[in-house]
């Protein structure tokens, strides 16, 4: 099947889906086809520049019959002012099919073709499969905004092309932010982290520019995100730690947290914000947290598989054996827990994330 190269303004890069399904009978009104476009698993998607998604593109048929006889296809068109195509991504498969052949992919520099054959095949009874074809490519975002990947031009009918089915078609929008951090690469193991702390502005940067990833985390730091994270609630009056600044978000964070009963200071009515934040801290803030939003704090993890688990402070072992199980702190390489290390800026910000999606 020879796939025409589509050229609009804009829209540059195109997806030609075509897939065909012969059978001898007559149509069947009833029929009817779902062509459904996923960005990495949904309707909408948020991502960063340098960001790879994963478009899905599924042709389903509804009410298959043996009788069925159907030609679909399909234009996906995303915008290639902001995406490139990622060279050889496009795979494409059948299900629920009793014949699949021809299968082939076309990879262009403005458009991919892809077709397929298939024929819904009987199962259990008279129960018959519905024919689905599957095509995923990956795009990669190259700059800020709003983007709709989108069908164009499908075309649901018998091999005739005389009858056309009911149909329906969802398209996707991928929402696409800058990244300022320039120390922060693509592919980084925290770079997921990092955007979600940076977009929800949990964490600030060191600079405009810098995240500085691998500098210990301070207290401070830390009881800002959760302040941040909990909508930066209004506080009557400051905080009651000396060595806290009056007035400023700190402040602030530090007189909710008190208050909540997430933080205690260290003694002399001190909180040391810009002291490097121990493992075990971070475990007692964030079961302190977890109790003040009443959330489930069952999980409860083995802390005796750790070499060092007798060093463990008794005010943290609760929120630590809590905090493994959730998997936020795990061990080290070497079989400890260290409790009284500390924790990069991207430990932190990957807990951050850990905890929000638990």
């Amino acid at each position: 099947m020879k796939f025409k190269r589509i050229l609009t303004a804009v829209l540059a890069c195109v997806l030609t889906l075509a897939v065909y399904a012969p059978a001898a009978f007559a149509i069947d009104s009833t029929k009817h086809f779902d062509f459904e476009i996923t960005a990495d698993g949904g309707s909408s998607a948020t991502i960063h520049i340098g960001d790879t998604i994963t478009v899905a593109v599924t042709l389903t048929q509804k009410n298959a019959k043996e009788t069925t006889m159907f030609a679909l296809r399909d234009k996906i068109i995303f915008d290639g002012s902001f995406f490139d195509l990622v060279p050889d991504s496009i795979k494409t498969e059948t299900a629920g099919v009793g014949n699949s052949t021809e299968k082939q992919t076309e990879n262009w520099s403005s458009w991919v073709g892809v077709s397929s054959t298939a024929l819904a095949q009987k199962f259990d009874g008279d129960t018959w499969a519905s024919p689905t074809v599957l095509v995923t490519f990956q795009l990669t975002a190259k700059k800020a905004g709003t983007s709709v990947i989108l069908h164009r031009d499908h075309v649901m009918s018998d091999t005739t092309g005389l009858d056309e089915y009911d149909s329906t078609a969802t398209d996707a929008t991928v929402v696409i932010r800058n990244f300022p951090y320039t120390d922060v690469a693509v592919g980084a193991w925290y770079r997921k982290a990092v955007e979600y702390v940076s977009d929800e502005r949990l964490i600030d940067g060191s600079t405009a520019t810098k995240f500085d990833p691998e500098s210990a985390l301070t207290r401070g730091t830390l009881v800002i995100a959760l302040y941040r994270k909990d909508g930066s609630p209004a506080v009557s009056g400051n905080s009651p730690f000396t060595d806290v600044t009056k007035g400023t978000e700190l402040d602030k964070a530090a007189a909710w947290a008190s208050d909540a009963k997430i933080v205690n200071g260290v003694g002399d009515n001190k909180f040391d914000p810009n002291g490097e934040i121990t493992r075990e801290q971070i475990a007692a803030m964030f079961y302190r947290y977890a109790t003040f939003k009443k959330s489930d704090t069952s999980a409860k993890g083995d802390l005796s598989i750790f070499t060092d688990s007798g060093k463990i402070s008794s005010w943290a072992k609760d929120a630590l054996v809590w905090a493994n199980g959730e998997k936020l702190i795990n061990g080290n390489g070497d079989g400890t827990v260290a409790p009284q290390g500390t924790a990069t800026r991207a430990q932190v910000a990957q807990i951050l994330l850990n905890y929000t999606k638990r």
